[in-house]
Formats: C-alpha cells, sequence, structure tokens
C-alpha cells in the first residue's frame, strides 16, 4: 500500500501534483478490481480508497482530476450487474458447470427471483449465442 506523507497545513500542500499522484494510484486501483480474481467488487469511490489504504482525504475536491476520475469510472448498479453476470457465466463455462438461470443468478451472487437479474442474464446469454441446459 502506498500512502501519501500528512500535511502540515493547507498553504504546504502541492494540490496539483498532490491531484496527479493520486489520480495514478486511483487509475492503478482501478486496473486491479477490475482484474481482482473471485468475487467482483463494484468500482466506487470507497473500493478504490480500501484499494489503495487511502483514507477520506482521497475524495477531497482539490483533487480535480481525481474526484472528476473517480464519478466517471464509478459503477452504477446495473453496470456492475451485467460485468458480475458476465464473470459468473465465464468462470462457470471454464469450470465445467451447466449453466442454468438459477445457478448462474446464484454464482453471481443474486437472489433468484429477480426478475431484472433474470432478464440481464438471458440478455448476456444471447449476446454471447450461449444457452441454458
Amino acid at each position: 500500500m502506498f500512502f501519501l506523507p500528512k500535511e502540515e497545513s493547507a498553504d504546504t500542500v502541492d494540490w496539483e501534483k498532490r491531484d496527479e499522484e493520486c489520480l495514478e494510484l486511483a487509475k492503478e486501483a482501478v486496473k486491479r478490481i477490475l482484474t481482482k480474481e473471485g468475487k467482483q467488487v463494484r468500482v466506487t469511490p470507497l473500493s478504490i480508497r480500501r484499494t489503495i489504504g487511502a483514507g477520506r482525504w482521497f475524495e477531497k475536491k482539490k483533487l480535480v482530476k481525481t474526484h472528476k476520475y473517480l464519478e466517471e469510472v464509478s459503477e452504477n448498479i446495473n453496470n456492475f450487474r451485467i460485468r458480475k453476470i458476465k464473470w459468473a457465466i465465464n468462470e462457470m463455462i471454464q469450470n465445467g458447470l451447466s449453466l442454468t438461470l438459477y445457478k448462474i443468478q446464484r454464482y453471481a451472487g443474486f437472489d433468484g427471483n429477480s426478475d431484472e437479474v433474470r432478464r440481464l442474464v438471458f440478455k448476456i446469454l444471447d449476446n454471447n449465442n450461449n444457452s441454458l441446459v
């Protein structure tokens, strides 16, 4: 983990330099989150902060470029669901597991009764030319 030095006073911090450093840390964190093995994690400012071990200062408005980047890369719940379902399907295929609607939903960690998730699974399978057993 990388920690930036604590600031002594607001005047001694070069916010532009700090912003560039934080932006690079955030980009690396997003790469690690998206390539993480196993259970998927939603890309949010909090997950990015946790990945690099930063405190709340990481979301300061003075870090203009970093703040803008965090807004751009944060996943809404629907995009995260799609990514998680795709991950589950790929994992199941690689492990030789049969694809059933219920199994995909459970593997991805969703409730088996969600109509919205069910529609997403069918849409993703249809787009990838996969079919259920």
